[in-house]
């Protein structure tokens, strides 16, 4: 008898040599996904450095990242956006003001700043509401 292969087994043979192609193929995707895993931890490291030294560079800045205001800077901003002079800061006035450093600002979000300046709910801020406003200082908790 011959070493000739029947129709069975050469099937079987074929298969047993793609199921070893696949094997290798697996473990280079295997080693691949381990060197991006390592690549992506570093980077994560990496990341939480930089925003670690952001923190901390911007540690004595207060309001987001603004600076601290003296009385005589309030009051005088106070007076730019008060234009009619009441002592008082409407929704009109206060829009104008809004406008002027974001033209994209809503009419929403106009009324919302009201809101949350205008502690005694008259509808205007005063300048002592403007200015407790202006030094509102999240929780750094």
């Amino acid at each position: 008898m011959g070493e000739e292969l029947t129709d069975l087994e050469r099937a079987m043979k074929e298969l047993l040599e793609g199921a070893g192609s696949a094997a290798e193929a697996g473990k280079k995707t295997s080693a691949e996904a381990g060197k991006i895993r390592r690549k992506s931890r570093d980077l994560e490291e990496q990341l939480g450095e930089m925003g670690s030294a952001q923190v901390e560079a911007n540690a004595h800045r207060s309001r987001r990242g603004s600076r601290d205001y003296t009385e005589e800077e309030l009051e005088a901003a106070f007076a730019k956006i008060d234009t009619d002079g009441s002592g008082q800061i409407d929704e009109k006035e206060l829009m104008t003001a809004v406008n002027s450093v974001d033209p994209k600002a809503t009419e929403t979000q106009v009324k919302d700043y009201l809101k949350a300046a205008d502690k005694n709910s008259d509808g205007q801020i005063s300048l002592s509401e403007f200015k407790n406003i202006m030094k509102y200082r999240p929780s750094t908790a």
